[in-house]
């Protein structure tokens, strides 16, 4: 087939032919037919009739680009001419048409012709002149034939230009739409731009040293300030392409690191990180490796070298372990001396983000995976829409000429246009995604949170013991350790639930193998309060660490089954929790008879109420009725709430130890006095390594030089060292620490360091190591053990001397009694005494060389160098040496190896047994038979074994409760002088009496009271001073800011305490001062009245009550006209004093250790109560003949009455009557108190 534009004009051809069969095969045999040239050259248009030319029209008007000449010629040289014949044809024959009648008029006048010539010529001049106008109307014909084929390409053009510039302000419009935003967007990013970077400015100054939630804190005042509604310091700085790139570089992807990278990067200061997880340096490192990096420690011995080639050339220098600023770095920090803190110390929020990301990566990395891929994926295509509106504006920009005609430009735009939206989708798409893998990330977060919590709860452990220290490295391991749990649960929710718990058990039980047993209650109650605040309603816990102080002035009236002592506690109780109170009827005796009476009270609470209040508010009612009981009610309580079956982890050996060890992990053993883990350790060493490569070292003096280079030997060989009594050389040990840093140890080698607690160790060390608690097993029979597996065979038979061997046993007794006593102080003994091997080690040589030689045996000496050199030489209360005094008579005497004696049933002069009935002493000199009397011995120590009285455990419960509540409320201290800014210089909303339970709100209510009495300026300074300063009317000073940090510590002040030692406590001490302040306002008045010494007075309300009782000494001398040094103090507790010129009688006093009547002293059974209020006494001082008298007539003991039951400061001493054994209240720790205020 031809083409169209030569078909169409062959048909043209073909109908003007009449041929109207236009088919191809009609039109080849058309040209073929011979002569066709000619046919068409001597065509006569005449012959065209209206319908061919009607038939041609349409076909030209159908086709009219066909019959366009430039197309025709386009198609074929030949096929111009024949359209424009075609054409001429069709026009001739109209015109033929339009001359049809003038032809006939010229064929009449061609008949006319002949009959006329001169006819003739005039109608010839006549066709000459229409010749003539034919050929003009040809002309005009022609003329406007090509005018409309420019005006039809025209209107072609202007319609493709209508076209283009529809397509164009489409296509344009939603660019204009977005950049009319993005302008409006930056004009007011420019607007603020100087606001915005004022705040990064001052962030990177100001904050980087600041924790998070104080960045926050200060970024939303000062936004505030600004005016600024939005700031995010992360967008302003940098992109999300490059977190990303720090991400991937290991840099922790949580707020807190993410600034602190931006500030490192950006400030023109020296940055100082303080970086305890070593994860920044880590990134700094990676991120750093382009720039000539170099990395050096402080401590290495070519660091000069290494900073000087740094210099020299250019080099990025880290330098780590920096435990200050060498002299050298000075002009090099200058600029001059600017240096840029960046805290990255991890915070609560910031590590919730990375245990997230742990547990992910553990549990389903192909969300993180898939989360980084989106993201990455997201900041391409946005890197793609911006070069793509780059390009579309450079476009735009460089046009030229009519921008409707360029093709190109919209080209262009079309496909910015479509890939614009493809990416605005695909952005769509990426953020449904993300929310959707956030939402599948987030339900791990409950976990996360948990976690964190756990950190921080035991990072607290700190306040209470310097080397409770636990780094966050180690806390890392135990949460991945956690996480490779073999996953059992079906659900999301189980598998979350079972690795809380996991985690929770394996934290706790790391944590306390680092406790020593006496702290592991107070971690458990920490632990639970920090992890579970949900178990606490409002002021409960302020309630139960003493931080709530009742109404001091308002008597009440509680029932008689509770003990007057309980009612100040219950008083708290009843104020802080009036519906809790009356909810319990404690009004009804016989529904809590039970309770009261029972050995286990805290299991004793009426069902009917046990299940109406919490478990911790039925810890807040033992505390209150029953403190004898609060310790087992506190462990009851943790158990329940931990979920747990005994609150003690399984004893940790140090073989199971090792399996957790690492060779660049120092192993610390924390041990108690009298504790040696050596032998065990020795042992240890021996199975693993062989006894010949393990090499132990005793830190003292001139040791340090041969422990740095044993410790490089053995960390070059691959064996063990240990370095013991670390405690002993706390100032050599940062170099030990540089030591450790530098090391590159072998991979056998193991590092075990021992010490005992001492506030000085470096927290660095402290936190690097794996850390245990080495105690030696409580108890007298473990003890008893312990001495006989130190002492051989030999040792105890040497000479066959029974009485010696006999001895050595009472030597052994005694030095475990004297030890295990201590579990029971202040009632036992008033503090810790530091009986150690060495004491027994000094007792034995004393005994093995006074059986020398047959001479008789001298048990005076034996009293004098036990009580007054050896044992006795630690003791510096007078009632603890008469204590130890009465044990070294009982246990060292002759009656007591009397062979005429049965063993088990010798007594003391006073009746009382030397040993307990379980014990009989062998008749023989073989160490096998003590060994088995003493594996006769029961595993529990009995309070008889020690003289206490049967409920020892009551006032053992009470003081270690006391103890643990004391070490709460110092866990529960927010450290002042951590605080940012500070009280002076960022007060809370509502001002400082916000601040910890009210201290000043107490302290202003009060003042007046403390005030109006003569003795108020002077007990002590009231701290309105820090109001003012804080209203500013006062400046601040030195003593008011050490004053307010003591008050915002939960701490009584200095000057408080150098006024008078109160409680340390600041509103327990300010509550004891109201109420002494307002007591003495009576003592005035009755003085006044001349009634002061005829009444009933309480000791316990004055502040000095020694000096009292010295005031009335004074005045009995100068009343009898005597000096001071000729009275003696006596007391009597059934009448007046006779011989007494002036005396006072007192009341309230109270008495521990034993019972009594006002008549003699009674033995304190299992279920009596820990303290017992004792008769009024009468005191008053006497001439030394009348005391004589008066005390002659029965036999009596001298007991020490102290201000509370701390037992800390002795009033006087008073003597009871006590009958023939004295000894046997001495032992039971037997002391007179003031009441309690």
């Amino acid at each position: 087939m031809p083409p169209d534009v030569i078909r169409d004009i062959l048909e043209g051809v073909l109908r003007l032919m009449g041929i109207f069969d236009t088919s191809w095969v009609s039109m080849k045999s058309f040209l073929a037919k011979r002569g066709v040239r000619e046919d068409i050259a001597t065509f006569e248009a005449r012959n065209i009739t209206p319908e061919i030319r009607q038939s041609v029209e349409e076909l030209l008007n159908k086709n009219k680009a066909s019959f366009d000449p430039k197309n025709a010629k386009r198609a074929s040289a030949a096929a111009a001419p024949l359209a424009a014949w075609v054409k001429a044809n069709v026009q001739y024959s109209h015109v033929t048409e339009r001359i049809e009648p003038l032809e006939k008029e010229q064929a009449g006048l061609l008949e006319n012709l002949r009959k006329t010539e001169s006819r003739k010529n005039k109608l010839e001049d006549q066709l000459n002149s229409v010749g003539a106008k034919v050929n003009e109307l040809k002309e005009k014909f022609q003329c406007y034939t090509t005018e409309a084929a420019k005006l039809e390409a025209e209107v072609t053009k202007a319609q493709d230009t209508i076209t283009a510039a529809q397509q164009l302000i489409s296509q344009l419009d939603g660019e204009h739409t977005r950049w009319n935003a993005q302008m409006s967007e930056i004009k007011n990013e420019l607007d603020t731009l100087p606001m915005r970077a004022m705040l990064a400015a001052a962030f990177i100054t100001y904050l980087s040293a600041a924790p998070e939630d104080r960045r926050r804190h200060c970024l939303e005042t000062w936004m505030a300030q600004s005016g600024l509604q939005k700031f995010d310091l992360r967008s302003f700085l940098c992109s999300e392409s490059e977190q990303l790139i720090w991400k991937s570089q290991g840099l922790p992807s949580d707020d807190l690191s993410m600034e602190n990278a931006l500030v490192i990067l950006q400030s023109v200061a020296c940055p100082f990180l303080i970086d305890p997880s070593s994860r920044a340096t880590e990134w700094l490192r990676t991120h750093l490796k382009e720039h000539r990096l170099e990395v050096i420690n402080q401590q290495d011995n070519n660091f000069m070298t290494s900073l000087e080639l740094a210099v020299r050339f250019g080099k990025t220098l880290i330098i780590q372990e920096m435990d200050g600023v060498e002299p050298v770095l000075y002009p090099l920090l200058r600029r001059d001396l600017i240096a840029q803190e960046i805290n990255f110390t991890t915070t609560r929020a910031g590590l919730r983000g990375q245990l997230l990301a742990l547990t992910i990566q553990q549990e389903k990395p192909e969300l993180e995976t898939e989360k980084t891929r989106l993201l990455q994926q997201e900041e391409d295509k946005k890197i793609q829409l911006a070069l793509l509106e780059e390009s579309l504006l450079e476009t735009l920009a460089t046009a030229q000429g009519n921008i409707l005609e360029n093709r190109e430009l919209i080209d262009s735009l079309n496909q910015t246009k479509a890939s614009s939206a493809l990416i605005q989708e695909s952005l769509l798409e990426s953020h449904r995604l993300q929310a959707s893998l956030d939402q599948e990330r987030d339900a791990y977060l409950p976990l996360a949170e948990s976690a964190s919590k756990m950190y921080f709860v035991i990072t607290d452990l700190s306040k209470i013991n310097n080397m409770y220290r636990f780094s966050l490295a180690s806390f890392l391991r135990l949460f991945q350790r956690a996480l490779q749990a073999k996953k059992e649960a079906e659900n999301t929710e189980a598998r979350i639930a079972a690795l809380e718990a996991s985690l929770k058990n394996m934290v706790y039980e790391y944590v306390c193998r680092s406790l020593f047993k006496a702290d592991q209650l107070m971690f458990a109650m920490h632990f639970v309060k920090g992890m579970y605040p949900e178990l606490f309603q409002e002021s409960e816990w302020d309630v139960f660490t003493g931080s709530v102080v009742g109404e001091m002035f308002k008597k009440e009236e509680f029932p008689s089954w509770i003990d007057q002592e309980r009612h100040g506690a219950l008083a708290i109780f009843k104020a802080t929790f009036p519906a809790l109170y009356q909810s319990l009827c404690l009004s009804d005796s016989d529904l809590w008879l039970s309770f009261s009476q029972s050995s286990q009270c805290e299991q004793e609470i009426p069902s009917s109420f046990a299940k109406k209040i919490s478990p911790f508010q039925q810890l807040l009612l033992v505390q209150a009725v029953r403190p004898d009981r609060l310790q087992s009610a506190m462990a009851a309580f943790a158990t329940q709430a931990l979920g747990m079956k005994e609150l003690s982890p399984p004893p940790l050996n140090l073989r199971r130890l090792y399996t957790e060890t690492l060779e660049w992990e120092p192993v610390l053993i924390i041990i108690s006095p009298g504790a040696d883990p050596s032998q065990e350790l020795a042992e240890l060493a021996a199975e693993t390594i062989g006894r010949d490569n393990y090499h132990e070292i005793s830190m003292g003096q001139g040791q340090a030089d041969v422990a740095l280079a044993t410790l490089r030997e053995c960390s070059r060989n691959g064996d063990w060292l240990c370095l013991k009594n670390l405690h002993l050389v706390t100032t050599w040990l940062p170099l030990l620490e540089k030591e450790l840093n530098v090391l590159h140890p072998k991979a056998g080698f193991r590092l075990w360091l021992t010490a005992e607690v001492h506030p000085r160790f470096p927290p660095i060390l402290l936190q690097s190591s794996l850390k245990i608690t080495y105690e030696a097993p409580p108890g007298l029979k473990k003890n008893l053990l312990r001495t006989y597996e130190s002492w051989t065979p030999e040792q105890i038979s040497k000479g066959g001397i029974l009485a010696r061997a006999q001895s050595l046993f009472c030597l052994a007794w005694f030095h475990a009694v004297c030890q295990e006593r201590r579990n029971y102080i202040p009632q036992g003994w008033t503090k810790f005494y530091e009986f150690s091997l060495s004491d027994l080690r000094a007792g034995f040589e004393i005994i093995d060389r006074l059986f020398e030689g047959g001479k008789p045996f001298q048990w005076e000496f034996v009293h004098g160098l036990l009580e007054s050199a050896i044992y006795g030489g630690r003791i510096d209360n007078p009632s603890d040496l008469r204590i130890l005094r009465s044990y070294l008579e009982q246990f060292f005497s002759a009656n007591l190896l009397s062979s005429s004696l049965s063993a088990g049933q010798r007594r003391s002069r006073g009746g009382t047994r030397y040993f307990p009935p379980q014990i009989s002493l062998p008749n023989s000199c073989s160490i096998l038979d003590y060994r088995s009397v003493i594996e006769n011995l029961p595993e529990d120590d009995r309070p008889a074994f020690f003289g206490l009285p049967a409920n020892i455990e009551r006032s053992s419960q009470r003081i270690i409760s006391s103890q643990v509540i004391s070490q709460l409320r110092v866990l529960s201290r927010s450290v002042a002088t951590e605080t940012q800014p500070g009280f002076y210089s960022d007060p809370p909303e509502g001002g400082f009496t916000n601040r910890r339970s009210g201290v000043t709100g107490l302290v202003i209510h009060h003042s007046g009271a403390v005030q109006r009495h003569p003795l108020g300026p002077e007990y002590p300074p009231i701290p309105c001073c820090t109001e003012q300063v804080i209203r500013g009317t006062q400046l601040l000073t030195p003593e008011v800011q050490k004053l307010a940090t003591a008050l915002l510590n939960q701490e009584c002040p200095l000057t408080w305490q150098n006024k008078w030692e109160g409680p340390e406590e600041p509103m327990q001490y300010l509550r004891a001062v109201v109420t002494r302040a307002l007591a003495i306002e009576s003592w005035v008045e009755r003085a006044g009245r001349h009634a002061l010494l005829s009444d009933t007075l309480d000791l316990a309300e004055l502040f000095h009550p020694d000096t009292f009782l010295n005031a009335l000494r004074q005045e009995t001398a100068r009343s009898m006209g005597c000096s001071m040094d000729s009275l003696v103090f006596v007391s009597s507790w059934r009448s007046p004093i006779v011989q007494a010129k002036l005396q006072v009688k007192v009341g309230g006093l109270q008495l521990e250790g034993c019972g009594f009547d006002g008549v003699h002293l009674c033995e304190n059974q299992h279920d009596s109560p820990s303290v017992s209020a004792v008769p009024p006494c009468y005191m008053a001082w006497v001439p030394q003949n009348s005391a004589a008298d008066s005390t002659a007539s029965e036999e009596s003991i001298w007991l020490p009455l102290y201000t509370s039951s701390e037992r800390v400061k002795v009033v006087t001493h008073i003597c009871l009557p006590c009958g023939a054994n004295p000894n046997q209240w001495i032992q039971t720790g037997a002391a007179l108190f003031l009441k309690q205020q």
